[in-house]
């Protein structure tokens, strides 16, 4: 007598379709634990990455081809190899695409050093708050402006700073009477760190969690000053993550659009806006792509560059292991002296 238990299935057709759904995500399921127990299933997970890295490097590649080829706008047909677009982009005639360039970079760099000045603070005390709630309270308002988008946090910008608005209203009581403040590179500069200061402050966080107090004690114990301590115990054992932060901070800051699009109010465009009205404006995608060729060639040669002026060398775990331990030492003697409760 057969003992296994079998489902009694209903004749109707919806409930037929189901099982069968039902069926074949058990045999899905029994496949995913085969693929796991051969070791293909990992490289299955990859498989989309691949295909969407695949697509952007494609697209990449194909910008950088058409950059190197010649354009006849009355024709509207690409003609053979050359660097006519290079030559067109650094001529003295088009040297507004240079100094867009150079505000590009300069106000990205300037973001960047401000942003993790404000960044890494933010971050310590995020870390070495006792209170969990304030603590993700804080976590909290770092992760409230990401739930909406760049655009709109740009146009809340344009009322505060615009005719009328707070910031003109708050620089009126002190004498200072403005009409806006916005079409202006100090309006893009604040914008963009209300942007990449919580940007920043995440990824500081971590790094900062891994500078035991015990260090700052040691420090404190030997006569160190607050700023020595900073500068001689946090940042050098914070450098990988002030690295990271600031390579980000720079590159996001460097492909900027929405910003500098609302704030800048059109008189102070950055590279995208500007490759925006090349390729739309002009209809000259020859042109606008190797003007992006060239913004991607100076946002990864400065990014490198800055990663490593940032992260340096940095301090040697046995030396500070051996401060901290002649710091305990002392801290003991200390004690039994009676000095220290």
């Amino acid at each position: 007598m057969d003992t296994t238990l079998t489902r009694s299935r209903p004749h109707d057709g919806v409930s037929s379709l189901g099982w069968r759904v039902v069926d074949g995500m058990v045999a899905i399921r029994r496949r995913a634990a085969l693929g796991k127990r051969s070791g293909i299933f990992p490289y299955l997970l990859v498989v989309p990455a691949l295909l969407l890295t695949t697509v952007l490097v494609g697209g990449i590649g194909y910008m950088i081809w058409i950059s190197f080829h010649s354009f006849d706008s009355f024709l509207q047909k690409q003609g053979p190899w050359s660097l006519d677009q290079y030559n067109r982009l650094f001529s003295s005639d088009n040297s507004s695409y240079i100094h867009i360039m150079q505000r590009t970079f300069t106000t990205s760099i300037f973001v960047t050093v401000c942003t993790v000045a404000l960044a890494l603070p933010t971050a310590y005390v995020i870390v070495r708050m006792r209170s969990r709630i304030g603590r993700s309270c804080m976590i909290m308002a770092l992760l409230i402006p990401f739930l909406m988008g760049e655009t709109v946090r740009a146009f809340s910008w344009l009322v505060l700073l615009g005719h009328d608005g707070a910031a003109t209203w708050a620089t009126g009581l002190f004498g200072w009477h403005a009409d806006t403040f916005l079409g202006k590179s100090s309006s893009i500069t604040i914008g963009l760190l209300q942007v990449m200061v919580p940007l920043a402050t995440l990824i500081l966080v971590p790094g900062v969690r891994k500078v035991t107090p015990d260090y700052e004690r040691a420090a404190q114990t030997m006569g160190a000053r607050p700023w020595q301590i900073w500068l001689r115990i946090i940042v050098p054992l914070a450098r990988p993550s002030l690295a990271a932060a600031s390579v980000i901070v720079f590159m996001l800051s460097m492909t900027e659009y929405a910003i500098p699009s609302v704030l800048g109010l059109g008189s102070k465009p950055f590279v995208a806006n500007s490759v925006q009205n090349i390729f739309f404006g002009q209809g000259n995608i020859y042109f606008g792509a190797a003007y992006s060729v060239v913004l991607i060639g100076i946002v990864a040669v400065a990014g490198l560059v800055l990663l490593v002026s940032v992260r340096g060398k940095g301090r040697r775990a046995p030396d500070i292991d051996l401060t901290v331990e002649d710091a305990l030492v002392s801290e003991r003697d200390l004690a039994d002296e009676g000095v220290l409760v």
